[in-house]
């Protein structure tokens, strides 16, 4: 049967906990049993973060993190940029400053200088997630000029001013978005930057914040909740006609938390047995180009 959701599993590399990042010892520990966890799983393939903040701006693409993401990347995977500026701030940062994405502008030597570094060792990363789901055109624009082709930032429905997160009204699969508005969809053909948005049940969450029982992700939901929202993105592709093409959420702290971990098993076998299939960024936008009967041109 031809699968009904396709999945990129957006895996956040963050080195948890905030205030007492982790060691790289344990850092690499985690990132190689997620590294086992997706070949078991989802067929080899997701998307995995490069981390990036005030805190950490050198130390994930140092030569040690540099050979784990060629690693990575060879074997098939992808990598997407995470500037988390909002999050892992330095002590000096002032509490109320705007996010950087009220002023993105000023994260664009970053981005450049992160991408050169993985193109000096020959590794592709050609998708990006913005901290807390944060975004803004400008970046988004920056971001296509630099070859990003992908995005993993849009959790629709979710709206956080503070945080420069506004995805009120977004589509509930892959989409082309406007120049001028993230959230609204576009036609695909002239366009170069591909939203993948967090699989969402299609009800507004309580706390817009941040994605919890509402969406597919793993940290802040239960299994229960998971296979809830996997069955509406199910029930919503077969309504349309069409194939749904989302992210789900997942964080590489949980492959040493057995409550996480064996709750991100049991998800995984679920929706590869429920009409699902595990994809890459270039399998996303190959299905996002893909006309379908109504759709006009359109994605």
């Amino acid at each position: 049967m031809y699968p009904l959701v396709k999945v990129v599993l957006s895996i956040d590399g963050d080195p948890d906990p905030v205030l007492n990042p982790d060691p790289d010892a344990v850092v690499f520990r985690k990132y190689h049993k997620m590294q086992s966890l997706v070949n078991e799983y989802c067929d080899g393939k997701a998307t995995m973060t490069i981390h990036s903040s005030p805190v950490f701006r050198q130390r994930f693409i140092s030569d040690e993190y540099m050979l784990f993401w060629r690693e990575w990347a060879t074997s098939g995977k992808n990598l997407a940029l995470h500037i988390e500026d909002d999050l892992y701030r330095l002590s000096s940062a002032e509490t109320l400053q705007p996010s950087i994405f009220h002023h993105p502008e000023t994260i664009f030597d970053v981005i450049s200088t992160t991408l050169e570094r993985l193109k000096q060792w020959n590794i592709d990363c050609s998708c990006f997630r913005g901290g807390s789901n944060g975004h803004a055109p400008a970046l988004a624009d920056f971001l296509a000029k630099q070859g990003i082709i992908a995005d993993l930032s849009c959790a629709p429905g979710l709206n956080w001013p503070e945080r420069g997160v506004d995805w009120q009204g977004a589509p509930a699969t892959a989409y082309f978005p406007l120049n001028d508005n993230l959230s609204a969809r576009d036609g695909y053909s002239q366009k170069a930057l591909l939203m993948i948005p967090l699989g969402w049940d299609g009800i507004t969450p309580e706390d817009r914040r941040r994605p919890t029982v509402n969406y597919l992700a793993n940290e802040t939901s239960t299994l229960e909740h998971l296979k809830r929202v996997w069955d509406c993105l199910v029930r919503r592709a077969t309504d349309l006609g069409q194939p749904q093409v989302v992210s789900f959420l997942c964080h590489t702290y949980s492959v040493e938390n057995q409550d996480l971990n064996q709750q991100l098993k049991k998800m995984l076998t679920y929706i590869s047995h429920h009409d699902g299939q595990f994809i890459s960024i270039t399998e996303a936008m190959k299905e996002a180009r893909q006309p379908y009967p109504g759709e006009h041109g359109h994605a």
